[in-house]
C-alpha cells in the first residue's frame, strides 16, 4: 500500500505541475496578448491624433504638403489635446510671424509712396498754380486719386 501511495502521489504531483505549466502558458499567451492589444491601441491612438493634427495643418492654409507630413511627426503624441495644443501653437507663431512680414512690408511700401500735396494725404495744402504747374498727366493722376482736389487747392 505504500507504494501505491507514493505512486498515486506522484502521479497526482506530476498531473499538478501539468496543469501548472498548462496556467503558466495560458498566462503568457494572455500577458502576450495584451501586449499586442495595447501596441494596437497605441498606433491607433497615434493615427488618429496624426490624422488630427494633419487636419488642422491643412485648415490653417500657410503649410505644403511635405511641410504638414514633418510637422505632424513633430507634434503627434498619445495624448489628443496635447497633440492639437502643439499644432495650433505652431500655427498661430507661423500666422503672428506672416501678420509682423506683412505689416513691415506694407510699411515699407508705403514709405516709398509720396503722397501728393493738398491731398487728403498730408503735406501742405497745394496751391491752383503748383498744380498748373505740373505736368498733365499728373494732374490727372492727382484727379484720379482724389476727384476733389480742385476744391482743395489753395489761392
Amino acid at each position: 500500500e505504500g507504494r501505491a501511495g507514493a505512486a498515486g502521489l506522484q502521479s497526482r504531483r506530476a498531473e499538478a505541475e501539468e496543469r501548472l505549466e498548462a496556467g503558466r502558458a495560458a498566462e503568457e499567451l494572455l500577458a502576450q496578448q495584451r501586449a499586442e492589444a495595447e501596441a494596437r491601441e497605441r498606433e491607433f491612438l497615434l493615427k488618429s491624433n496624426g490624422l488630427d493634427a494633419r487636419a488642422r495643418f491643412v485648415d490653417a492654409g500657410c503649410f505644403g504638403d511635405d511641410e504638414i507630413a514633418t510637422l505632424v511627426e513633430q507634434v503627434v503624441g498619445e495624448d489628443r489635446d496635447s497633440t492639437l495644443a502643439k499644432a495650433d501653437a505652431i500655427i498661430g507663431a507661423v500666422r503672428r510671424h506672416g501678420e509682423s512680414v506683412e505689416a513691415r512690408v506694407k510699411d515699407e511700401l508705403l514709405k516709398g509712396n509720396p503722397k501728393p500735396a493738398g491731398s487728403a494725404g498730408g503735406g501742405a495744402p497745394m496751391s491752383k498754380k503748383d498744380f498748373l504747374k505740373l505736368p498733365y498727366a499728373e494732374q490727372l493722376q492727382l484727379k484720379r486719386d482724389n476727384p476733389q482736389i480742385m476744391s482743395e487747392l489753395t489761392e
